[in-house]
């Protein structure tokens, strides 16, 4: 009988114990982010600034010719209009859509650039990875994000649990070191979760009635990507990386083409033989050949946590998908690029350019507010 009810005891308490893990692990959230933010982590914001300059280090030193954007849409007005800037430096898009959430007053004008420090921080470990994708792909079906619409505290149940990060005040910087593989799979998350706060923030304004002009970030496709990831390029495709590299010493990019195009095409996922090839196009003045190879070169790249093609990518997908007016710098300095220098570094633009783009945006800001 003792025995019996010991069993009984055990059984009962083995589940019991998995829904209570659950239920302590799992804060209550429909959005399955692997994160915690600090409690009044971000304060309520009363500001009744008119346009929000929103996002990451690009966004920070847009910021820096505020004063260029103020002077052109005020030029009319008997009081300049107010411009707020909620970004700072190595801030993920996940810090920026708190600091959005908590702004008692929506702006009318949020310009949002954001696509540099998604990954600076750690925001989740590699051995929940599995976990993660699993709660995404619940999230995905249309009944369970309509039944957590209806009782967020259902999350807590049906999501596996994982050790969430907790955003605190002090932005860290995640220096671990992973395998190629492991990189991989970190910055394949990284997206999915970039895509899901990108949508609150569309969500954010279109509940509001504020105007998001998201804007991509440059990405320097001259700077050599940092390291291609492993076993990604053959015996064959070294010795021909050679070769063309010699061919470029002496000038010789008419024959390095179709070498470095096949070296391209067979190795498909090597950012090395991705972006030689989108050199030597460039020389032949191939544009949109060019810009596509070096574009894959910076994706394909395994050690780049920065400014990456694949975010402008699905900034520039969501903001068709909801009507969004968005603003191409990418884009804009790609094309400038082959008739000047465009960076002053390996990774922000030539003051001029920030200057023209902020000059660019004045003049939507004001085809909007009819000014």
């Amino acid at each position: 009988m003792k025995k019996a009810l010991l069993l009984c005891i055990i059984a009962l308490s083995i589940p019991a114990y998995i829904l209570f893990e659950r239920f302590s692990k799992n804060p209550i959230s429909v959005i399955p982010f692997p994160y915690k933010i600090e409690e009044n982590l971000y304060k309520n914001n009363d500001s009744n600034a008119t346009i929000v300059i929103l996002g990451d280090s690009q966004a920070q030193r847009l910021s820096l010719f505020k004063s260029n954007l103020v002077e052109a849409l005020s030029q009319k007005l008997t009081k300049d209009i107010e411009i707020e800037v909620l970004a700072s430096n190595n801030e993920s898009i996940f810090r920026s859509l708190e600091k959005l959430k908590r702004r008692q007053k929506a702006p009318l004008i949020i310009l949002y650039m954001g696509n540099m420090d998604t990954s600076y921080e750690k925001l989740f470990n590699n051995y929940d990875i599995s976990n993660i994708h699993y709660n995404l792909s619940l999230y995905k079906k249309d009944l369970v994000r309509s039944l957590l619409m209806f009782v967020p505290e259902f999350s807590q149940f049906i999501y596996k649990p994982i050790d969430r990060h907790i955003l605190t005040q002090q932005i860290e910087k995640n220096s671990e070191k992973y395998e190629d593989n492991i990189f991989q799979k970190r910055q394949m998350t990284f997206y999915k979760f970039y895509e899901m706060a990108l949508n609150e923030i569309i969500s954010y304004a279109k509940k509001r009635g504020s105007v998001l002009i998201p804007i991509t970030t440059p990405v320097n496709l001259l700077k050599s990507p940092k390291k291609s990831c492993y076993a990604s390029l053959s015996t064959e495709g070294v010795k021909d990386l050679i070769a063309i590299k010699k061919l470029l010493k002496k000038k010789d990019y008419k024959s390095a083409l179709n070498l470095s195009k096949d070296l391209a095409l067979l190795n498909s996922s090597n950012a090395q033989a991705l972006f030689i090839y989108g050199l030597v196009a460039k020389k032949m003045n191939l544009k949109a050949e060019s810009q596509k190879y070096l574009e894959r070169a910076h994706s394909y790249d395994c050690k780049n946590t920065k400014a990456n093609p694949i975010y402008n990518a699905i900034l520039k997908k969501k903001a068709r998908e909801h009507d969004l007016e968005y603003f191409d710098f990418h884009q804009f300095l790609v094309d400038e690029s082959y008739s000047n220098t465009t960076f002053i570094d390996d990774i922000y633009p030539q003051d001029f350019y920030m200057e023209k783009t902020v000059d660019l945006l004045a003049i939507k800001i004001k085809k909007l507010l009819k000014l």
